[in-house]
Protein backbone atom coordinates (compact mmCIF):
# COMPACT_ATOMS: atom_id res chain seq x y z
CA UNK A 1 0.00 0.00 0.00
CA UNK A 2 1.29 3.47 -0.91
CA UNK A 3 1.38 5.98 1.95
CA UNK A 4 1.99 9.59 0.89
CA UNK A 5 3.98 11.50 3.48
CA UNK A 6 3.24 14.79 1.77
CA UNK A 7 1.94 15.27 -1.75
CA UNK A 8 3.21 18.85 -1.64
CA UNK A 9 6.73 17.67 -0.87
CA UNK A 10 6.35 14.72 -3.28
CA UNK A 11 7.62 11.99 -0.97
CA UNK A 12 5.98 8.64 -0.33
CA UNK A 13 6.65 5.15 0.98
CA UNK A 14 5.41 1.57 0.79
CA UNK A 15 5.48 -0.95 3.62
CA UNK A 16 4.36 -3.94 1.56
CA UNK A 17 6.38 -3.85 -1.66
CA UNK A 18 8.11 -7.06 -0.51
CA UNK A 19 7.16 -9.68 2.05
CA UNK A 20 9.42 -10.20 5.05
CA UNK A 21 10.62 -13.48 3.55
CA UNK A 22 11.49 -11.69 0.31
CA UNK A 23 13.38 -8.99 2.20
CA UNK A 24 15.40 -11.69 3.96
CA UNK A 25 16.09 -13.33 0.59
CA UNK A 26 17.25 -10.01 -0.91
CA UNK A 27 19.52 -9.24 2.05
CA UNK A 28 21.03 -12.73 2.02
CA UNK A 29 21.76 -12.47 -1.70
CA UNK A 30 23.28 -9.00 -1.35
CA UNK A 31 25.63 -10.21 1.38
CA UNK A 32 27.21 -12.59 -1.16
CA UNK A 33 28.18 -9.71 -3.48
CA UNK A 34 31.68 -8.15 -3.57
CA UNK A 35 31.74 -5.22 -1.14
CA UNK A 36 33.86 -2.06 -1.16
CA UNK A 37 34.25 1.22 0.66
CA UNK A 38 31.70 3.80 -0.47
CA UNK A 39 32.77 6.82 -2.53
CA UNK A 40 31.35 10.26 -3.18
CA UNK A 41 30.13 10.73 -6.76
CA UNK A 42 31.03 8.56 -9.73
CA UNK A 43 34.80 8.72 -9.36
CA UNK A 44 36.63 5.88 -7.60
CA UNK A 45 39.70 7.54 -6.08
CA UNK A 46 41.17 7.81 -2.61
CA UNK A 47 39.99 11.44 -2.57
CA UNK A 48 36.40 10.35 -3.20
CA UNK A 49 36.45 8.17 -0.05
CA UNK A 50 35.67 11.01 2.37
CA UNK A 51 34.82 9.54 5.77
CA UNK A 52 33.73 12.86 7.27
CA UNK A 53 30.96 13.04 4.64
CA UNK A 54 30.23 9.38 4.02
CA UNK A 55 31.33 6.25 5.83
CA UNK A 56 29.81 2.99 4.66
CA UNK A 57 30.40 -0.06 2.52
CA UNK A 58 28.54 -0.86 -0.68
CA UNK A 59 27.95 -3.71 -3.11
CA UNK A 60 26.27 -3.48 -6.51
CA UNK A 61 23.18 -5.44 -7.45
CA UNK A 62 22.67 -5.66 -11.21
CA UNK A 63 19.63 -6.57 -13.24
CA UNK A 64 19.99 -10.18 -14.43
CA UNK A 65 17.85 -13.35 -14.56
CA UNK A 66 18.43 -14.00 -10.84
CA UNK A 67 17.41 -10.49 -9.77
CA UNK A 68 14.79 -9.64 -12.40
CA UNK A 69 11.94 -10.23 -9.94
CA UNK A 70 13.36 -7.56 -7.61
CA UNK A 71 13.82 -4.97 -10.34
CA UNK A 72 10.41 -5.70 -11.88
CA UNK A 73 8.74 -5.18 -8.50
CA UNK A 74 10.38 -1.77 -8.12
CA UNK A 75 9.68 -0.78 -11.73
CA UNK A 76 5.96 -1.53 -11.50
CA UNK A 77 5.52 0.32 -8.21
CA UNK A 78 7.64 3.35 -9.13
CA UNK A 79 6.08 3.71 -12.58
CA UNK A 80 2.59 3.75 -11.05
CA UNK A 81 3.72 6.31 -8.48
CA UNK A 82 5.47 8.39 -11.11
CA UNK A 83 2.35 8.57 -13.28
CA UNK A 84 0.38 10.20 -10.48
CA UNK A 85 2.91 12.13 -8.36
CA UNK A 86 6.20 12.90 -10.06
CA UNK A 87 5.47 12.76 -13.82
CA UNK A 88 9.12 12.70 -14.87
CA UNK A 89 10.76 10.89 -17.78
CA UNK A 90 12.55 7.80 -16.40
CA UNK A 91 14.01 4.53 -17.64
CA UNK A 92 13.70 1.12 -15.97
CA UNK A 93 16.07 0.48 -13.07
CA UNK A 94 19.31 -1.30 -14.06
CA UNK A 95 21.36 -1.47 -10.86
CA UNK A 96 20.98 -0.93 -7.13
CA UNK A 97 23.34 -0.28 -4.26
CA UNK A 98 23.40 -2.54 -1.20
CA UNK A 99 24.61 -0.22 1.57
CA UNK A 100 26.09 -1.30 4.89
CA UNK A 101 26.39 1.17 7.78
CA UNK A 102 28.40 -0.29 10.66
CA UNK A 103 28.74 0.75 14.30
CA UNK A 104 32.07 2.47 13.65
CA UNK A 105 30.20 5.70 12.95
CA UNK A 106 28.80 4.65 9.59
CA UNK A 107 26.82 7.58 8.19
CA UNK A 108 26.14 9.78 5.16
CA UNK A 109 25.95 13.54 5.75
CA UNK A 110 23.34 15.78 4.08
CA UNK A 111 23.44 15.37 0.30
CA UNK A 112 21.31 14.94 -2.78
CA UNK A 113 21.50 12.19 -5.40
CA UNK A 114 21.41 14.33 -8.54
CA UNK A 115 24.44 14.65 -10.82
CA UNK A 116 23.75 17.72 -12.95
CA UNK A 117 26.91 17.53 -15.07
CA UNK A 118 29.36 14.74 -15.88
CA UNK A 119 32.51 14.60 -13.78
CA UNK A 120 35.74 15.35 -15.72
CA UNK A 121 37.00 11.81 -15.25
CA UNK A 122 33.62 10.26 -16.21
CA UNK A 123 32.35 12.18 -19.27
CA UNK A 124 30.13 9.25 -20.25
CA UNK A 125 27.86 9.86 -17.23
CA UNK A 126 24.99 11.75 -18.82
CA UNK A 127 21.79 10.21 -17.47
CA UNK A 128 20.11 12.24 -14.74
CA UNK A 129 19.02 10.68 -11.47
CA UNK A 130 15.39 11.68 -11.02
CA UNK A 131 13.72 9.35 -8.51
CA UNK A 132 15.48 7.73 -5.54
CA UNK A 133 14.20 4.70 -3.65
CA UNK A 134 15.52 3.32 -0.35
CA UNK A 135 14.40 0.02 1.19
CA UNK A 136 15.18 -0.91 4.80
CA UNK A 137 16.52 -4.48 4.88
CA UNK A 138 16.81 -5.29 8.57
CA UNK A 139 14.91 -4.87 11.80
CA UNK A 140 15.57 -1.52 13.53
CA UNK A 141 16.06 -3.45 16.80
CA UNK A 142 19.31 -4.74 15.30
CA UNK A 143 20.99 -1.32 15.33
CA UNK A 144 20.89 2.14 16.90
CA UNK A 145 21.21 5.38 14.98
CA UNK A 146 21.29 5.07 11.20
CA UNK A 147 18.16 7.16 10.80
CA UNK A 148 17.25 8.28 7.28
CA UNK A 149 15.98 11.87 7.27
CA UNK A 150 14.85 13.97 4.33
CA UNK A 151 14.52 17.73 4.13
CA UNK A 152 12.18 18.80 1.33
CA UNK A 153 10.92 22.39 1.26
CA UNK A 154 12.59 23.31 4.54
CA UNK A 155 10.95 20.51 6.51
CA UNK A 156 12.77 17.51 7.98
CA UNK A 157 11.10 14.11 8.09
CA UNK A 158 12.48 11.11 9.98
CA UNK A 159 11.74 8.05 7.86
CA UNK A 160 10.13 4.92 9.27
CA UNK A 161 12.83 2.32 9.99
CA UNK A 162 10.43 -0.62 9.68
CA UNK A 163 12.01 -3.64 8.01
CA UNK A 164 10.85 -3.74 4.39
CA UNK A 165 9.70 -0.11 4.23
CA UNK A 166 10.55 1.51 0.88
CA UNK A 167 10.86 5.27 0.74
CA UNK A 168 10.62 7.16 -2.56
CA UNK A 169 11.59 10.78 -3.26
CA UNK A 170 12.78 13.04 -6.05
CA UNK A 171 16.55 12.85 -6.31
CA UNK A 172 17.07 16.57 -5.69
CA UNK A 173 15.66 16.27 -2.15
CA UNK A 174 18.37 16.60 0.53
CA UNK A 175 18.70 13.63 2.87
CA UNK A 176 21.02 12.21 5.52
CA UNK A 177 21.75 8.93 7.30
CA UNK A 178 22.72 9.63 10.91
CA UNK A 179 25.68 7.77 12.48
CA UNK A 180 25.12 4.15 13.51
CA UNK A 181 26.15 3.79 17.15
CA UNK A 182 25.60 0.03 17.55
CA UNK A 183 24.78 -2.89 15.31
CA UNK A 184 24.63 -2.71 11.51
CA UNK A 185 22.08 -1.11 9.19
CA UNK A 186 21.42 -2.66 5.77
CA UNK A 187 19.56 -0.93 2.97
CA UNK A 188 18.99 -1.20 -0.76
CA UNK A 189 19.15 2.03 -2.76
CA UNK A 190 18.24 2.70 -6.38
CA UNK A 191 18.07 5.68 -8.69
CA UNK A 192 15.70 5.99 -11.61
CA UNK A 193 17.49 7.87 -14.37
CA UNK A 194 16.30 9.64 -17.47
CA UNK A 195 17.19 12.27 -20.05
CA UNK A 196 18.23 15.77 -19.03
CA UNK A 197 15.75 17.78 -16.98
CA UNK A 198 13.70 20.21 -19.06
Amino acid sequence: MLHPISTRDVTAYWNDLFTEEEIDQICKYCKTLPIEDAHIGYERTEQSKTNDIRKSKVAWLYRNPDTEWIFSRYDGAVQRLNSTMFCVDIDPLQQMQFTVYEDNGGHYDWHWDMQLTPEPSCPEVIRQRKISVVTQLNDPKEYEGGVLKVGPCGRIYEIDRQKGASFVFLSFVNHVVTPVTSGTRYSLVGWYEGPDWR
